[in-house]
Order: C-alpha cells, then sequence, then structure tokens
C-alpha cells in the first residue's frame, strides 16, 4: 500500500460518506464519529477498525494509515501465526529448503585463506614441557589446578 493520509483513506473507504452516513453504517454514535472526524480524522483505533469493517476494507491498512500500526508491523502476525500452525515436516522441509539454497549461493572459496589453522589430530606431548603463553595452533590445555580433584570426586549412585 502506497502511502495514503488519514482523509484519502477515509474517503476511499467510506466512498466519501461524511461523519453522519459512517455512524450510521458502522455503529459509531454521530456525535463521536462529528467530533473525531474535526479533531483532524482522528479516528480511535476501535472505530478505524469498525469503519474499515462495515466497508469491507482491510482494518490493517487504516489503522497504518491513523498511526496506530508500522507498515513493519503488517506481517508480524501472520508469520508468527503460519509458523505456529507449520507442521514439523513443513518446518523441516523449509529449513533444509533454506539451507540448499544457502549452499548454492555461497562462494567457498573466499572463506577460507592461507591462515587456515590445520589441527593434526593425537600429538603426542609431554605435559610437564607444555608452556602455556605459547602453545602451538588446535592445542588447548586445561590448565585448572583441580581438574585432578574433580575427576577423582566419586560420583553418587
Amino acid at each position: 500500500m502506497k502511502h495514503m493520509d488519514k482523509k484519502t483513506w477515509l474517503e476511499a473507504t467510506t466512498h466519501a460518506d461524511n461523519a453522519n452516513a459512517i455512524a450510521a453504517k458502522t455503529g459509531i454514535t454521530r456525535s463521536t464519529a462529528w467530533r473525531q472526524w474535526n479533531d483532524d480524522m482522528n479516528f480511535s483505533a476501535e472505530n478505524v477498525i469498525k469503519i474499515a469493517r462495515a466497508f469491507d476494507a482491510d482494518p490493517v491498512d487504516g489503522l497504518i494509515v491513523f498511526g496506530y500500526l508500522k507498515e513493519s508491523e503488517r506481517n508480524m502476525s501472520a508469520m508468527t501465526s503460519a509458523l505456529r500452525n507449520a507442521t514439523d515436516d513443513e518446518l523441516i522441509n523449509e529449513m533444509a529448503r533454506r539451507i540448499k539454497d544457502y549452499h548454492e549461493r555461497a562462494d567457498y572459496g573466499s572463506v577460507f585463506d592461507s591462515e587456515t589453522i590445520h589441527v593434526e589430530p593425537d600429538i603426542p606431548v609431554d605435559p610437564s614441557e607444555i608452556d602455556s603463553d605459547n602453545l602451538p595452533y588446535g592445542f588447548a590445555a586445561n590448565e585448572d589446578e583441580n581438574r585432578d580433584i574433580e575427576s577423582e570426586t566419586p560420583t553418587e549412585g
């Protein structure tokens, strides 16, 4: 929906009916309809919804035009509802489709470069010779002084 002001939305929705006709069709009191009309078209959110429903218009469009919702909020409810109502298979299939699409678009050549770290499996290491300030790439050590005590703590059972 392109940007529209309140007056334009109201005229398009109600086919340019005046406040009396809008009140009659919506159930809004005439005094309220005229007061909100004359107050720079400041219809309440409830009345915007009543007007939209009475004239078979989208209430969300009206709420956005009147500033009660942001355009970015338009599909939030529908999306949340769709996600909640989707079956597990539908969710899994959508995730698989997205992963496949991602991998088809990915440029793996640019991800890795000459700085890539390669880890050698099962490097024999003498623990007494570990210099914790100068560890080789891919090597990690547990310097927790309590690790031996923790490993010997009996478990319940």
